[in-house]
């Protein structure tokens, strides 16, 4: 933005917009930071002025997004007794460090939505999660950090190529340029600020994993500089229909991955809604546990209204499996026929006795054990 530097409304804006953003992704609070940050000194340095300048817009904005934020730090304070801006962080961290997730000491193979009428754990699993691992811990847990840094690079190239194809090659050529070429008179200041965002904006998920949805902003900068290549390309064509066709060909490049993505995701989901409509009209109330995939079996529970006991691991004796749903109370066990483990099924309780199939093999593919006292 012009005059950024010597406009206060323009930091208060700044500082409301990343506030707005942080609510949208506790990372942008981060990301908000070091981009501001450089975006300063980028200013500072193209209106020849002292960094100092920077000092002031740099605290409004960042006083600006905390005041912002506040109402909502206050509840994130009362609900978990400390000040944080999120629990995702830390756990996140400890999962992709470690490869699984820790639970406290006293859940053994269920575990239990945080709160009442909570749909599944995965709502709040910070409240089921025990010791979080650091990387700083041991230096076997700092090596493993590096190691897993180093997957996550890899799998960060991978999801560019998600988004285009094109994308990666046109970013580093967009960088080597304006890092490299300091006399070139293809891209100005306003590229420069989004190319540092393109950079930034992914660093952190170094430190976690990579996917596509995460660095949503690499499409809409890589479309940016695509875009002034071709017109700064546009010269070496020799007409214009080789110009347009490697504008459609660009263009096209950011859509081959979602078209292919609507394909495999047409309907998918679709059978988890038809049979939780089937279990409401059952009339069906209480809790319940499946061998369902623990990924999926929380849709169920959100729209059927009844509370999902996770299985996280499915190497589970049917007696231990059974010990459990006594210990919480669960009213059903929903055992899907194309199970993920085998030894998940349970069918009898502990005399030999079966348990009534309340479905009456009415849902297919799916039987609702209710589970007595």
């Amino acid at each position: 933005s012009k005059s950024f530097l010597s406009k206060a409304w323009k930091w208060v804006l700044c500082g409301v917009i990343a506030a707005v953003a942080y609510f949208a992704k506790t990372y942008s609070f981060y990301f908000i930071i070091l981009h501001l940050a450089v975006t300063l000194v980028i200013l500072c340095r193209k209106e020849q002025k002292p960094y100092k300048a920077a000092i002031k817009p740099f605290i409004t904005v960042i006083v600006v997004m905390l005041l912002a934020m506040s109402p909502w730090l206050y509840l994130l304070h009362g609900k978990y007794g400390k000040w944080t801006i999120s629990n995702a962080g830390a756990m996140n961290a400890s999962w992709s460090l470690i490869g699984h997730k820790t639970f406290r000491p006293d859940i053994k193979y269920l575990i239990p939505p945080p709160y009442d009428n909570s749909p599944a754990n995965i709502e709040d699993p910070s409240v089921s999660q025990g010791h979080l691992y650091s990387m700083f811990e041991s230096p076997r847990l700092f090596a493993l950090r590096i190691v897993r840094c180093g997957l996550a690079v890899v799998q960060g190239g991978h999801f560019i190529n998600d988004i285009s194809g094109l994308l990666l090659a046109v970013l580093l050529a967009s960088m080597f340029v304006m890092f490299f070429r300091k006399q070139q008179q293809i891209f100005n200041t306003n590229h420069l600020i989004l190319l540092w965002a393109s950079l930034i904006m992914p660093a952190g998920y170094v430190l976690q994993h990579f996917e596509a949805r995460y660095i949503w902003l690499l499409t809409y900068t890589g479309m940016i500089f695509g875009a002034t290549w071709i017109i700064y390309l546009k010269v070496y064509f020799n007409n214009k229909l080789a110009y347009y066709l490697a504008t459609l060909c660009f263009g096209l490049s950011f859509m081959i991955f979602p078209f292919f993505q609507m394909k495999t995701l047409f309907r998918k989901g679709e059978d988890i809604y038809v049979n939780a409509q089937k279990i409401k009209t059952m009339g069906l109330h209480g809790t319940f546990t499946s061998n369902d995939n623990p990924n999926w079996a929380p849709a169920t529970a959100l729209l059927t209204h009844m509370p999902y006991y996770t299985i996280e691991h499915f190497e589970i004796a049917p007696s231990d499996l059974l010990a459990e749903m006594r210990r919480y109370k669960i009213n059903y066990y929903f055992f899907y026929c194309n199970p993920m483990d085998q030894s998940a099924i349970l069918l009898k309780d502990e005399p030999g006795n079966p348990f009534t199939d309340v479905t009456n093999n009415t849902i297919k593919g799916l039987k609702i054990y209710r589970i007595t006292p």
